[in-house]
């Protein structure tokens, strides 16, 4: 082949440096990166430096090239396909360690690291650090962390799919990491006085309705009626209550008038319990007062507890107190029969005698 060259140079009358331009003033060896004069003009494009002391792989080797309009610079040649080979073979992002190889990014615009999960122990997360974010681009979302962070904590994914409409409620950390569970929480609408309760220690949501957010409670109260009893239960009042919260009470208010020289009993129902000892009257004409307490216990609404501010009894012709309770068997605090006041019921004062009239003079119920 050399000798076919030859051949080729006597015919033509050119020379070997001229067929083959790369001469020795173009090819330059040295200690050390090249200098930067040695490339800054396009006449000095396709030159070569071979560097002497490199002491490692693809960093011996520099070509002169124009990076740029009007601008000329020495670029670091690799070779063998063992570089810096762009996603590498984990998709991983490289850059350009400055010595032929690459090195891996683990920073994506934050002060943090990204661990890609590669299955098995190892798993994924984004952390990130305190420091200034860039800015955020147009039509686009992310996340980030606040300019100032002096606490360590990671929020991790629940093992488990969203159900529509339930709420992400976290749990205390364990070893720097919170885990969210999906919560799926009652209407909380806005009638009824209806508001939400949540319970901190077991994240358990309801619906309460003593009133606040929604619409307030409206207290019960009515005039004079007039009621002909016949020997069986009459109702004088009848009041259909919301649903009472936990440790929340009903006070319960009347006057009633009995007309004739009979004996009259009152009683108070909640539904079709009835939750007082009935109170008889003397046979005279009598007036009689009720004024009680009738409070759910704490923690609960199905307990409740029955107090007797009074029931009093005026126009007792003689001797006699003017103070009793029911029929003097109740306590002036006692524990009636339990009803279950999740949802609302219907309270009624009812009276009965054999005969004569009962003209309830006012009733009122409220909640407090």
């Amino acid at each position: 082949m050399l000798k076919l060259l030859c051949g080729f140079c006597l015919l033509s009358g050119l020379t070997f440096g001229q067929i083959f331009p790369v001469t020795a003033n173009r090819v330059i060896r040295g200690s050390g990166a090249p200098a930067s004069s040695a490339c800054n003009t396009a006449a000095a494009v396709g030159k070569v430096y071979i560097r002497s002391n490199a002491a490692a792989t693809f960093s011996t080797f520099y070509v002169c090239a124009n990076t740029a309009a009007m601008t000329y610079a020495w670029e670091l040649g690799g070779g063998g396909g063992s570089g810096c080979i762009p996603g590498g073979t984990s998709c991983q992002p490289l850059t350009d360690n400055g010595a032929g190889g690459c090195s891996p990014v683990n920073s994506l615009s934050m002060s943090g690291t990204v661990t890609t999960g590669v299955g098995g122990s190892t798993g994924g997360a984004i952390d990130m650090g305190a420091g200034t974010a860039p800015s955020v681009t147009a039509s686009s979302v992310g996340f980030g962390a606040p300019s100032t962070v002096t606490t360590a904590n990671r929020i991790n994914f629940p093992n488990a799919v969203p159900a529509a409409h339930q709420l992400a409620v976290y749990g205390a950390p364990t070893s720097n990491v919170s885990t969210w569970a999906w919560k799926t929480g009652p209407d909380f609408t806005d009638t009824g006085g209806n508001h939400l309760n949540f319970t901190q220690s077991t994240d358990a949501c309801s619906c309460g309705t003593s009133g606040g957010g929604g619409a307030s409670f409206s207290d019960f109260t009515s005039g004079a009626v007039t009621v002909t009893n016949t020997g069986s239960d009459v109702t004088i009042y009848s009041y259909a209550a919301p649903a009472l919260p936990a440790g929340a009470c009903f006070n319960i208010k009347f006057y009633l008038q009995f007309t004739g020289a009979v004996a009259t009993t009152t009683k108070i129902f909640v539904g079709a319990t009835q939750i007082a000892t009935p109170f008889t009257s003397l046979a005279a004409t009598t007036d009689v007062e009720w004024d009680i307490d009738y409070c759910n216990q704490s923690g609960v609404q199905n307990a409740q507890y029955l107090v007797y501010v009074r029931p009093m009894v005026y126009g007792i012709p003689t001797g006699g107190s003017n103070y009793m309770k029911g029929s003097g068997t109740d306590a002036t605090f006692n524990t009636p029969t339990a009803v279950d006041w999740s949802t609302g019921k219907t309270i009624t004062i009812k009276t009965n005698a054999a005969s004569d009239d009962t003209v309830g003079v006012f009733a009122q119920i409220h909640q407090h």
